[in-house]
């Protein structure tokens, strides 16, 4: 998922198309949040924050859509592929 430097992975990949995409066409006003999250033994731990384990997740439906929450996750307002990155490394700590 990672990748090493010399060959990114599917993540930074990832990550650096859409803000390229985002950035590229004016035509689209996006913003992009990222969290990260670990998922073992039933338990939803926040990767961002360390004081942040084991965390509820509820269901949330809004204009006849359902999806899930997780409210007291970390979600960081990024705007390049480094900055992105850069929280991807700090959650892998």
């Amino acid at each position: 998922m990672k990748g090493t430097e010399e060959d990114l992975g599917l993540i930074p990949l990832t990550l650096a198309e859409i803000l390229n995409f985002t950035s590229n066409n004016p035509d689209i006003d996006a913003q992009l949040k990222v969290s990260y999250i670990e998922i073992y033994n039933e338990n939803v731990n926040d990767l961002l924050s360390s004081n942040k384990k084991n965390l509820l997740i509820r269901d949330f439906k809004e204009n006849g859509s359902k999806s899930i929450i997780i409210p007291d996750l970390t979600e960081t307002l990024v705007s390049s592929a480094k900055e992105a990155y850069d929280l991807f490394n700090k959650g892998e700590e």
